[in-house]
């Protein structure tokens, strides 16, 4: 926890903001504060570091050295990233006096400045921008490869053809739908499959919050003090605090939390996109996770532990076709069915 403590900011300056470049905007999950951080960075000098998904759906962080390469890195990810050799690649360019900006969770963020501190590589004080994410948890590095797998069998859809989005924006910013494409065996076409979040299975699962990594449910960087010089997110309630602000197609919210995030974008992001100044009070608001970690049932947890047991022995039909699917259903049939209705209804079945 002290460890922890050292690295800790209470927010400078927060603002609400939309990236001014729309094609940008169009393929951001909310306002597009990471592409503009992110070509600012670029434009710069710098070398920047995200997650990219692969076509069989394993997260990973890569760098990206140009504006063109920063498309893979774009849009919400619900997917643990691997760090592979990430962290001793930034600690090699900032040696090298190379400007990097490296966005992330903020646990993986904190695991970087550990491993410089580490390192001895002092040098990343004056060169390396740390972001982190508002994040709510992270389900295992095993559970979407294996909706991938799973739905490619369904769709009979070619192996490695899918292409999926968590957030589209074909229904406005907040509907929370899906997007994926893929190419058919059958008629070796390419389909799009566009369905609200609460329809996708791998969504479903992910959104009811029962199913994160264990130490999620115990996070220390689920609150208003960041451990990165910026933090990045939605900025759910946008229309109650700044109505003259909310869009369609987005808003992101934005923490300043040290000088050397504050600086880099007061001085070189500004320009870059539609801002107006807000407050941690108001973001933290909706933004749930700014105060405390996600939680679940005790239920929740063993079930949990039962849809991991399959997924770790392959039974990717009990799992996406019986547990998930039913349960699914049985929660949202307890939201809106009385518990009567709902047991003279399981009698008659």
């Amino acid at each position: 926890m002290d460890k922890v403590k050292k690295y800790m900011h209470e927010p400078i300056s927060v603002f609400a903001v939309q990236d001014k470049d729309k094609i940008s905007l169009k393929r951001s999950s909310s306002g597009g504060a990471f592409m503009v951080l992110a070509r600012k960075a670029i434009e710069n000098g710098g070398v920047v570091f995200g997650v990219a998904l692969d076509s069989r759906g394993n997260a990973h962080y890569c760098s990206a050295a140009d504006i063109g390469e920063l498309k893979k890195l774009q849009g919400s990810k619900y997917v643990y990233a691997s760090l592979e050799n990430s962290f001793k690649e930034v600690s090699k360019l900032l040696r090298e006096g190379k400007l990097v900006f490296f966005s992330g969770l903020p646990c993986q963020v904190f695991a970087l400045k550990f491993f410089l501190e580490m390192e001895n590589n002092s040098l990343y004080k004056g060169k390396l921008i740390t972001c982190d994410l508002i994040c709510h948890g992270t389900l295992r590095k095993n559970f979407f490869p294996s909706y991938i797998q799973w739905l490619e069998g369904k769709l009979n859809a070619l192996p490695g053809s899918i292409k999926y989005s968590f957030r589209s924006k074909k229904v406005n910013w907040g509907k929370y739908f899906c997007e994926y494409s893929y190419v058919s065996m059958n008629t070796k076409k390419r389909k799009s499959v566009l369905c609200p979040s609460n329809e996708d299975l791998y969504c479903r699962a992910y959104f009811s919050g029962n199913y994160f990594r264990k130490a999620c449910y115990s996070c220390l960087f689920a609150k208003s003090s960041r451990v990165a010089d910026i933090t990045i997110g939605d900025y759910w309630g946008i229309k109650e605090f700044h109505p003259d602000f909310y869009s369609k197609l987005g808003v992101s919210a934005v923490m300043l939390n040290t000088k050397e995030g504050k600086c880099f974008f007061d001085e070189f992001c500004l320009e870059s996109c539609r801002w107006t100044e807000s407050t941690i009070e108001r973001v933290c608001k909706y933004n749930l996770n700014l105060n405390q970690p996600s939680s679940r049932s005790a239920e929740a947890e063993l079930f949990s532990e039962r849809v991991y047991t399959a997924l770790d022995e392959g039974k990717l039909d009990l799992v996406f076709s019986k547990y998930l699917s039913e349960s699914g259903l049985k929660f949202f049939l307890k939201k809106i069915i009385p518990n009567k209705i709902l047991y003279l209804v399981a009698r008659i079945i």
